[in-house]
């Protein structure tokens, strides 16, 4: 299974239900980029599901108990579904590329990029809370601060 496979038919399944496509294929990249940030290589297509909103229509479900794997696999561990062709260096120019094929304008890949890596940065401060020891945080901080450069504006 492929990121792209898993996109569309979220979006269709979505858009069969009276909800957007369009912001289906959104909350679906932004969950590949967080994960991806955050060191997430457990993403598969079972984390990604639709519900029937109180409105009546089909939307993206939020996401819950993301976490990363990248202690836990040797700083080694790719994502687990390639998105066009990529399972790991998911730098911005590639995200909005791949939002593009999909059929999203890449303004709206970029804005949803912008705000991801605005907001990471206030939990980095966060991360000794998650029990790992001194030297391993640090890393994992380390991996997040590149990733957003690799995923935020130019």
């Amino acid at each position: 299974l492929k990121t792209e496979t898993v996109a569309g038919a979220v979006a269709d399944v979505v858009a069969a239900g009276d909800g957007s496509r369009q912001l289906a294929l959104r909350r679906v990249i932004e969950l590949v980029a967080f994960s991806y940030l955050i060191g997430n290589g457990d993403l598969h297509g079972k984390n990604f599901s639709v519900r029937q909103a109180p409105a009546g229509f089909w939307e993206v479900t939020p996401v819950y108990d993301l976490l990363t794997t990248q202690p836990y696999l040797n700083w080694r561990d790719p994502m687990a579904l390639d998105f066009y062709g990529r399972a790991n260096r998911l730098d911005r120019d590639h995200l909005t590329e791949s939002g593009e094929r999909l059929g999203l304008p890449r303004a709206a890949v970029a804005s949803a990029l912008d705000r991801i890596c605005d907001t990471v940065p206030t939990w980095i401060g966060r991360l000794d809370e998650i029990g790992f020891d001194a030297p391993v945080t640090e890393r994992l901080a380390d991996m997040m601060r590149h990733r957003i450069t690799e995923l935020g504006r130019s």
